[in-house]
């Protein structure tokens, strides 16, 4: 859009530059160089050229688009977990009926009866602040719930 004005940064004006079919530049000057206000005059009194830079602005938004699309992190299953990686923040938090959720429950309830230890210890800062740092997605269940899968085993032995 910039190809069809000339700022002055001295007058503090932006000039069209325009050529009309005649060859006559525009000369209508704007105060200050806001793109809105170029954008509002060529829609008023250059609608061909408004036209083409609107559509070059979509062109641009739908390649910036694409671009970060390409630069997207793989599917999870493709990649090594690193150290860092395990720091780092999660974008969600799984699914609560995801098998992924599911899973670690099942393992952390597992964990709970194997070794003994109280549920209330679920409940506790430290503890979810452990799981956070190994998986920020799992979403540590409260000390009700983990009862609640002790006793779905008992029944199901």
């Amino acid at each position: 859009m910039w190809q069809h004005f000339a700022y002055d940064a001295v007058a503090n004006r932006t000039k069209c530059i325009i050529q009309s079919s005649d060859g006559k530049p525009c000369n209508t000057t704007l105060t200050g160089k806001n793109p809105t206000n170029m954008k509002a005059h060529l829609a008023r009194m250059h609608k061909e050229t408004y036209d083409v830079c609107i559509q070059k602005d979509v062109t641009l938004r739908e390649e910036k688009k694409v671009k970060a699309m390409r630069t997207v992190v793989p599917d999870s299953a493709t990649q090594t977990q690193t150290i860092a990686s395990m720091f780092r923040k999660p974008s969600a938090a799984y699914p609560s009926m995801s098998n992924e959720q599911l899973a670690r429950e099942q393992d952390l309830t597992d964990w709970f009866v194997e070794t003994g230890l109280p549920y209330r210890i679920v409940d506790g800062h430290a503890f979810r602040k452990i799981f956070k740092r190994m998986d920020p997605k799992f979403t540590v269940p409260g000390k009700s719930v983990m009862f609640i899968s002790r006793l779905m085993i008992f029944a199901l032995t």
